[in-house]
């Protein structure tokens, strides 16, 4: 992904097609520590009320070297503990819709193949296509006719803001969201809406914006 830094103020990143960074991963296992090298993958983010938002990231990678190493200490000191989802702490919007929103799940939707070849080894990301699912509380056609939103193919814009204080806020922005055919559920007896969603890009490769401030 791309980083964009303002000093002091906030982290902005988005998706890239060239040019994808590398990591080397440590990791230790019962007194022996392993490293990973060339690590590319694919992310998952999941935003659901009453529960700790998460990014989930999947890698792949090349094995490196393993030596036996004692564990070593961690300092926790600077872990700040994520507030959970919900009314206080998460500001949500979709098609300038605030619904009652139960959950929403994005994958970036990344190929990552491995290709060992003669005089080439490497990590590779070689597509993408982003996509989601949000659940919302049913609505009044009136307030929003998402059925024909998605026969429309409108491009819509997603915003969803969480944290309440500086150093402990993100944000996630798209404006060129496609939905697919809902289908009905319920949530508590509660009737709502789970709603397919396909991230486009508006220009370049900025299907979604993450943003820490």
């Amino acid at each position: 992904m791309s980083e964009t830094v303002v000093e002091t103020t906030s982290v902005e990143y988005e998706s890239v097609s060239s040019s994808f960074d590398a990591a080397s991963l440590y990791y230790f296992l019962d007194g022996t520590k392993y490293v990973m090298l060339g690590c590319r993958g694919k992310k998952t983010i999941d935003v659901s009320a009453q529960k700790k938002p998460i990014l989930h990231f999947t890698l792949s990678g090349m094995m490196g070297t393993f030596t036996d190493t004692a564990l070593p200490a961690a300092d926790y000191s600077a872990w700040n503990e994520p507030l959970i989802v919900s009314k206080a702490a998460t500001q949500f919007s979709f098609a300038g819709v605030e619904a009652p929103m139960t959950s929403l799940n994005i994958d970036d939707g990344q190929t990552v193949t491995p290709r060992f070849l003669v005089n080439y080894e490497a990590i590779e990301v070689t597509d993408r296509s982003m996509t989601g699912t949000l659940v919302i509380d049913q609505n009044l056609k009136a307030v929003k006719d998402w059925r024909q939103t998605a026969i429309d193919e409108a491009a819509l814009t997603l915003a969803v803001t969480h944290g309440l204080v500086a150093g402990n806020t993100f944000a996630l922005a798209a404006a060129g969201v496609r939905v697919g055919r809902l289908t009905h559920g319920d949530s508590g007896g509660v009737a709502n809406y789970s709603l397919p969603l396909n991230f486009m890009p508006v220009d370049g490769n900025d299907e979604l914006t993450l943003t820490f401030t």
